[in-house]
């Protein structure tokens, strides 16, 4: 009994020990308010070809702190409330890795005033647009023409032709069959690209659809001689996808090595025994 008693004495100095204020150990967790974005939209304008995206993510800023990125759709809890403002990035698959995530940065930011009300959703439809300081150095999609004819193989049974039955949108695809012993090809740009000095940011962005892996590579020439750098590899897809593919640092160390024009190069082999096909659109070089 003794032992009891000095258990419950314990107890009850330890309660009265407590501050006033211990009531606020249980007091309950802020209501959150809600922001909901099922996608974000890209307008473009003449000249900077098709608006079909892949922004996977939306980088959400209320104020000035940012909240996070959040893959799509997404229900974003936010603890602020009453009137501020909204500010929504497009974020990117860097270079087709799941685990290389960013905002891409030729698309503007998307701003509004949204009145936030605890335990309310507050539903956004962002519109992007790419920014004002780009140049557009290339871009093809298949409908007139066809940039990617430079054969860097030397086999002229491998090369990209155009499709009329798996396009992407429009009339036509670029194509590229490989089956038996034309089982490889590399092929490029017919032309060589310049920037005028060292480009803050150069991307390529295109929509594919594949059986089999390809690459995609940047060629840096400087008078005879060429430094070649396979950059990503794009795994097989049923379905058509688009990649963004960062060649910033690629570029500046070429043009640091005395590099002047530049050339986009993909390359296959198909190591199989049946017919393989590679799908190709929308293909944009694009810098800053």
């Amino acid at each position: 009994m003794n032992y009891r008693l000095n258990y419950i004495l314990l107890g009850i100095l330890i309660i009265s020990a407590l501050p006033i204020g211990g009531c606020d150990l249980f007091e309950e967790e802020p209501v959150p308010s809600y922001i909901y974005i099922d996608t974000i939209f890209l307008s473009t304008e003449p000249g900077q070809g098709t608006n079909r995206h892949n922004i996977t993510d939306a980088w959400l800023s209320v104020g000035p702190d940012l909240v996070g990125a959040f893959p799509l759709p997404a229900l974003i809890p936010v603890l602020e409330s009453g009137e501020e403002e909204v500010t929504v990035f497009g974020g990117v698959i860097q270079n087709g890795i799941g685990a290389t995530r960013d905002v891409y940065p030729f698309y503007t930011r998307y701003t509004v005033a949204k009145n936030l009300i605890p335990g309310q959703i507050d539903t956004i439809r962002p519109t992007v647009e790419y920014t004002d300081n780009l140049t557009f150095l290339s871009m093809e999609d298949f409908e007139t023409s066809n940039i990617i004819s430079a054969d860097i193989d030397g086999n002229n049974n491998t090369k990209v032709d155009f499709s009329t039955t798996e396009v992407f949108e429009g009339n036509r695809s670029g194509h590229i069959e490989l089956s038996g012993t034309d089982n490889y090809i590399e092929v490029g740009t017919n032309l060589f690209y310049e920037f005028p000095t060292t480009p803050e940011r150069v991307y390529l962005e295109f929509h594919y659809k594949n059986d089999i892996t390809f690459e995609v590579g940047i060629v840096g020439q400087s008078n005879n001689t060429y430094d070649k750098f396979y950059k990503v590899g794009v795994l097989p897809s049923t379905e058509w996808k688009k990649i963004y593919v960062d060649f910033s640092s690629d570029v500046s160390s070429m043009m640091a090595s005395s590099a002047k024009e530049f050339q986009i190069v993909f390359r296959a082999l198909d190591g199989g025994d049946t017919t393989t096909n590679i799908y190709l659109d929308n293909i944009k070089l694009i810098y800053r």
